[in-house]
């Protein structure tokens, strides 16, 4: 195989690649371990302002996309001094709870947003 060729393989292998991960792709995750509840989502840009006003309207008065849609990586600390780290962009978002520096009802708070975002990212 000639150079050219071996070059034209490449570029269409990393073509594939990136189309897979296109504004279209929907991936969720959940690990729930011992220690820490992390939820990681890509999903359709369009369905950003709608998870937004989900996490928005779950942990009022907590106000952690004040200016639009913007790129947040914040940690937060609730009213009920609820901890949690989000990170979130168009399509992408991470959500990281500690159960070791959060109560039972803390994780249940957090468990319950992450379904509910989860039930929106699915929903045609």
């Amino acid at each position: 195989m000639s150079n050219k060729n071996k070059i034209l393989l490449f570029l269409l292998i990393c073509a594939s690649l990136i189309s897979c991960r296109s504004k279209h792709h929907t991936q969720i995750s959940t690990s729930d371990s011992g220690n820490e509840l992390r939820f990681t989502a890509f999903f359709p840009t369009s369905k950003t302002e709608k998870v937004e006003r989900f996490i928005h309207k779950s942990l009022q008065p907590a106000n952690l996309f004040a200016n639009g849609h913007e790129e947040v990586d914040a940690t937060m600390v609730l009213s009920d001094d609820t901890r949690l780290h989000i990170k979130s962009a168009a399509g992408r978002l991470k959500i990281e709870f500690d159960k070791n520096r959060n109560s039972e009802a803390s994780y249940e708070r957090v468990r319950k947003l992450c379904e509910g975002i989860k039930e929106i990212i699915v929903a045609q």
